[in-house]
């Protein structure tokens, strides 16, 4: 009878043990494969973004989204800005209260700046002022590095024993002659400066741009017929909402995965949608552009209720608009520079780093992923402006003007340091042009001098001022098609695709000859160097340049080495280029072939390795052509 009862305790608790194991073992593996996909994460996160995953960095990220505005430009105004009869337009926290507070002076937030100091009348004694004006990038700076500029300025003679005051007059998408007009009517209010530091350069090519392309004046502030628009076109508005939208999605995106910041399987996640998110908004912006067509016998061009200028309705060619955008630019800070000295201060021009700045930075892989778009609208833009603007630099340095360029200034920089696809970079990125531009304040100023803006229109106006500009621009190539595919600007014959790792690179060099073709816009020195392998013994390598014979290369060693084998012929010397098609052959006297077998079975026409094919278009200083020399200009 006890043998009975206890059968079915005896099988409850078998039964039990067995669901107790099965559940043991389902938990165990559910443990195992979320480590193995926390530790997947913590490894892609380093592998995308180059750098490890940090709880730290992702909070900080996410904190900064939740400043995020619905957009920098809704349909009737700038949502972080509100119009101002002399700016354009201004900063707006300052104006959202039905009872503003009462200033006894005029303060800088009450302007529209991002500053409630007071701005005049200013007490001198025992201060040194600062201001910092340009766009965002300025603005940014100022913000962010102001603490590494501060260490520098207080060590200028003119400082020492001072309390020095920093004043942010910049404002997101300002360009000029906002800066200048701003500078002017604090001045006539009765400010003065010790020190204006103006970083611009990249608005001015690229809203100006934009600004033509939406049937407004280059030359008014950015995007003025939204803001001045009753009703943008259906088309932009529905890119405006999309945009809106999206950065909705960010925020929430950001505060939702806030919650679990120490998990590297959902900081990836949110890194990913993130970037997926802002590339899209990037897109959908230049998208909401709208395109005016002029209408024949319109001098002026008027907003849609007809109360608001746009500007004359003219259509400009790309380039021509670049040359006077970048006219404009200096003319405005050359007048800057007299204004500032004129009240008794000393003025500095900084043009601004931006990463499509051809070899001024390069790219980590995770700037490559948020900061770097190929078909950018910008990148074409920059390419084809800031020589221009290096160019027009040159003669406000000739000028007397405290010029610095900054556009290599992260040129030998590893780390991550731009956070958009547009131009900004992050608070690492501000201090390291702030320390480079403290360190070029310590240097002596440009002497003393007053600019004769007659001499500087006579030089922006010389024939052949934008042609060098542009020789300079259209020169500029350095590539090694063993470590880069395809290049604008060149074509290729007789090259097969590279191969490799991370640790090396070869290509073969095929048929009997790989022919390269490039043009260039005058008479420039083009430097070659090439090294290379050959699979075949007496092979020889003849090099044409514009159907001439400059070199051969002959009894080159044989090598069995087929996988990234050591070069075992080098060479490297300079052609001189000229004006349209140029055309360097490399001729092979062997190749692949059922003359020349290399290995059975393989039928591409192989005739050597390169291990490097590098061609670097230079531009020196004599490639100025000959009747514009400086000194020759008044």
């Amino acid at each position: 009878m006890f043998k009975k009862i206890n059968e079915p305790m005896t099988k409850k608790k078998k039964t039990t043990s067995r669901l107790g194991l099965i559940l043991t073992s389902w938990l165990l593996f559910i443990s195992f494969l979320i480590g193995v996909i926390e530790l997947s994460s913590f490894l892609a996160y380093s592998t995308i973004f180059k750098s490890f995953f940090s709880v730290s960095h992702i909070v900080e990220q996410q904190n900064d989204l939740f400043e995020i505005k619905v957009d920098t430009l809704t349909a009737n105004n700038k949502s972080d800005c509100v119009i101002h009869p002399y700016y354009g337009y201004a900063h707006n926290d300052n104006f959202s209260s039905m009872f503003p507070p009462q200033y006894a002076t005029d303060s800088a937030a009450e302007l529209g700046f991002y500053s409630p100091k007071s701005l005049t009348p200013f007490d001198h004694d025992g201060k040194f002022i600062l201001a910092i004006t340009g766009g965002s990038v300025a603005h940014l700076f100022a913000s962010q590095a102001s603490s590494v500029l501060l260490n520098f300025v207080k060590k200028l003679p003119e400082a020492q024993g001072k309390i020095v005051e920093l004043f942010d007059l910049a404002n997101w998408a300002y360009k000029q002659p906002q800066q200048l007009i701003i500078l002017a009517d604090l001045l006539h209010r009765g400010a003065r400066f010790d020190l204006v530091i103006n970083i611009d350069g990249l608005n001015e090519l690229t809203l100006s741009s934009a600004n033509a392309r939406g049937g407004v004046s280059p030359f008014f502030p950015s995007q003025w017929e939204t803001a001045a628009a009753v009703m943008p076109s259906k088309a932009a508005m529905e890119a405006y909402g999309q945009v809106a939208l999206l950065q909705r999605w960010r925020v929430t995106l950001a505060r939702s995965f806030r919650a679990w910041p120490h998990d590297p399987f959902l900081g990836l996640t949110w890194r990913l949608l993130d970037v997926t998110l802002a590339k899209q908004i990037v897109a959908l912006r230049t998208q909401a552009t709208s395109v005016s067509q002029a209408r024949p016998g319109d001098a002026i061009r008027l907003s849609d209720n007809g109360k608001i200028m746009l500007g004359p309705n003219r259509w400009i060619d790309p380039m021509d608009l670049a040359d006077q955008a970048v006219a404009s630019w200096a003319r405005a800070s050359a007048i800057m520079a007299d204004l500032v000295r004129a009240s008794g201060g000393r003025y500095v021009h900084v043009l601004q780093p931006n990463q499509y700045v051809p070899d001024s930075k390069k790219l980590t892989l995770a700037e490559k992923n948020v900061a770097y778009l190929s078909d950018a609208p910008n990148k074409s833009l920059v390419e084809q402006g800031y020589p221009l603007l290096r160019e027009a630099g040159i003669i406000l340095q000739d000028c007397g003007i405290n010029f610095i360029d900054m556009t290599m200034v992260f040129h030998d920089v590893d780390a991550s340091l731009y956070e958009d696809t547009c131009c900004h970079f992050n608070k690492q990125g501000n201090e390291l042009l702030a320390a480079a531009i403290g360190r070029a304040l310590a240097s002596p100023p440009p002497a003393d001098m007053i600019l004769s803006l007659g001499k500087l229109e006579r030089r922006l106006n010389a024939p052949s001022f934008f042609d060098h500009a542009r020789l300079l621009r259209e020169s500029t190539l350095d590539v090694d098609l063993v470590q880069e595919a395809s290049v604008s600007r060149l074509t290729s014959t007789g090259l097969a695709d590279i191969e490799g790792s991370a640790e090396a690179r070869w290509r073969w060099g095929m048929g009997l000859a790989t022919v390269l073709s490039f043009s260039l816009p005058g008479a420039v020195p083009v430097t070659l160097r090439y090294a290379l392998a050959s699979p075949f013994a007496d092979q020889e390598v003849t090099v044409v340049f514009n159907g001439q014979t400059l070199d051969r290369q002959t009894g080159i060693a044989r090598t069995d080495q087929l996988v990234a084998p050591p070069a075992t012929a080098e060479s490297h010397f300079t052609l001189a280029g000229k004006s349209g098609e140029n055309t360097l052959e490399l001729r092979y006297r062997l190749a692949n072939g059922p003359e020349h077998v290399l290995t059975p079975g393989e039928t591409r026409p192989l005739a050597v390795i390169f291990r490097q094919l590098r061609l670097t278009v230079e531009h020196p200083e004599s490639c100025r052509l000959a009747d514009t020399p400086s000194s020759q200009v008044p």
